[in-house]
């Protein structure tokens, strides 16, 4: 009687393991599942990078390492370089004077 008894037990106790098992499992494939729709509706790292290039925070980064250039260099070089003189002469005429202002052409444009 005994042994019935502790082998049902252990029965028993495999079987709970076996269903956490299966739990674990389920959950760790619903899990993947998910992470892979968020893969799949992730952009391309080409789209991330054209958005980032429109926004506001990628004109500031330029303006500040621009800032920083022309404080290094006089602002005749680094306009030479760069052109930054017709990307953004509301800052140019603020920082360094309306006759630093360069309109762009249509074919520039």
């Amino acid at each position: 009687m005994d042994a019935l008894k502790r082998s049902l037990e252990e029965s028993q106790q495999t079987s709970h393991g076996l269903r956490t098992q299966l739990d674990s499992s389920q959950l760790l494939l619903a899990n993947t599942e998910k992470r892979l729709e968020e893969l799949s509706l992730r952009p391309s790292p080409e789209a991330v990078a054209d958005a980032f290039k429109k926004s506001d925070t990628y004109k500031d980064l330029l303006i500040d390492n621009t800032v920083s250039i022309m404080k290094e260099f006089s602002y005749e070089v680094y306009q030479k370089f760069c052109g930054i003189h017709s990307l953004f002469p509301e800052f140019v005429e603020k920082n360094f004077g309306k006759e630093y202002v360069v309109e762009l052409t249509d074919s520039e444009k």
